[in-house]
């Protein structure tokens, strides 16, 4: 080995053999040339590396290396090993960015030198990062609740986080039933968040188009569209109250579920307007079969008139597999205002679900053993407990052992258990034909 050369020259060696001559050989020199240029010598250890995290990338910087004319960059998560797969090379900056990196999960990086006609110089040191999430957007309504008569809503917008990239959201609002189109106006459609910022800038106004229909509160959906923000996702819909201004009963929306199991739902009430005097409002089930309501009435005074009372609804349990059953909670006003007394009742709608199971089929044959010489046997069908719709059963027979087709007789196919019955209606019998065979009992 040939040390102390320098490093990147180019070296020409020329190497021969020399056999002796001897008296019966002769001298044949043997010569070979050749040329090796000597590698650079290997970058330094790139320094200072940090790793900024982005949303779903990690931003990596470094200081430079010595005799470094470029770099690699690794990186790896939870128990992996460094790869190619998860490697970028970089010319001579200090900088790269990784993208396409699983937001949340915690990633480990390291930097290596690189020199053209060299080995790699050592790692960095190892630093980790956490992708971000994309930041949340909210709508903000104010006031979220306005009067029928002229009242407006401003609609803004706010991110949980500022992001490097704008964010536009582009606002659609929807009447909710039973309001409808006419009930409101929309100005404007578009806000946009800057990059750095959390706060919208663009003016989105619903507002309210008053009419002297008492037909209580009314319900407009608020949502948007979000592009950009490094990936920011929709945001959730907001919803805005339009007050009625006639009198009539102040109805918040069905929460909760009924079930047969005992779960509730619950409803809210109050008045529109104050009265002149106290309205008394009954509250009963129009099917106590599937539900019962509590409290039996509300009272609203002329001081406690928008004060919100809770209805509760508590489903009913039956043995009838019936499913999701849809039914009415009825409200009835009653006052020494004439105005509320000669408002109708208002039904409420509600649901209750079912937790039976499937009901079981049989079939009955009485009685099971007949008699060869015309013996008749009457088929029927019961469930194991009722079921909401109707159950059509198709009868059949076949000859089972011992038997052929000529040992009976089948008469009617159909056989109907009413919606919550368990027997069935409908008439199948199976007769035996005689014969003057001696053979065994017969199976059908």
């Amino acid at each position: 080995m040939k040390t102390g050369l320098n490093a990147n020259t180019t070296y020409h060696w020329r190497v021969r053999i020399d056999q002796p001559q001897t008296e019966r050989t002769l001298f044949f020199p043997h010569e070979a040339r050749l040329s090796v240029t000597t590698r650079q010598s290997s970058p330094g250890a790139p320094g200072g590396v940090t790793v900024t995290p982005g949303v779903g990338r990690l931003a990596v910087s470094w200081t430079a290396a010595t005799n470094a004319d470029g770099y690699k960059v690794q990186w790896k998560s939870g128990m992996q090993a460094y790869a190619a797969a998860r490697q970028a090379t970089v010319g001579s900056g200090t900088t790269h960015t990784i993208t396409g990196l699983t937001a949340g999960t915690e990633y480990t990086v390291r930097v290596i030198a690189t020199r053209t006609n060299a080995a790699d110089g050592p790692a960095s040191t190892e630093e980790t990062g956490t992708p971000q999430r994309p930041p949340t957007a909210t709508l903000v309504l104010n006031p979220a609740s306005i009067s029928e008569s002229g009242g407006i809503s401003t609609v803004t917008a706010r991110l949980s986080r500022p992001t490097t990239e704008a964010t536009t959201l582009t606002v659609a609002t929807t009447a909710v039933s039973p309001a409808v189109a006419g009930d409101f106006t929309r100005t404007g459609n578009t806000l946009t968040i800057a990059a750095g910022s959390t706060m919208s800038a663009g003016l989105v106004t619903v507002a309210a188009v008053d009419n002297t229909v008492a037909q209580g509160n009314k319900r407009v959906r608020v949502s948007a569209t979000a592009a950009g923000g490094r990936g920011v996702s929709d945001p959730s819909v907001a919803t805005l109250t339009i007050r009625d201004d006639e009198f009539g009963l102040d109805l918040g929306p069905v929460t909760g579920q009924a079930t047969e199991a005992g779960g509730t739902a619950t409803f809210t009430v109050a008045l529109l307007t104050q009265p002149s005097a106290s309205v008394t409002v009954s509250v009963s089930s129009r099917d106590a079969g599937e539900g019962t309501v509590s409290p039996s009435s509300l009272v609203f005074t002329t001081g406690n008139w928008n004060a919100a009372r809770t209805v509760t609804v508590r489903g009913v349990d039956d043995s009838v597999d019936d499913g999701t059953v849809a039914w009415q909670v009825r409200l009835d006003p009653a006052s020494g205002d004439a105005d509320y007394d000669a408002l109708a009742h208002v039904d409420v709608d509600v649901t209750t679900t079912d937790n039976d199971a499937l009901p079981t089929l049989s079939l009955v044959l009485s009685p099971s053993s007949i008699g060869e010489n015309g013996g008749v046997s009457t088929v029927t069908a019961t469930l194991s407990h009722g079921s909401g719709a109707a159950v059509t059963v198709t009868v059949t027979t076949a000859a089972g052992e011992n038997a052929v087709a000529g040992d009976f007789t089948q008469t009617g196919t159909t056989l109907t258990v009413a919606a919550a019955a368990t027997s069935s209606a409908g008439l199948v019998t199976v007769t035996a034909r005689n014969n003057e065979v001696v053979s065994p009992d017969k199976r059908v």
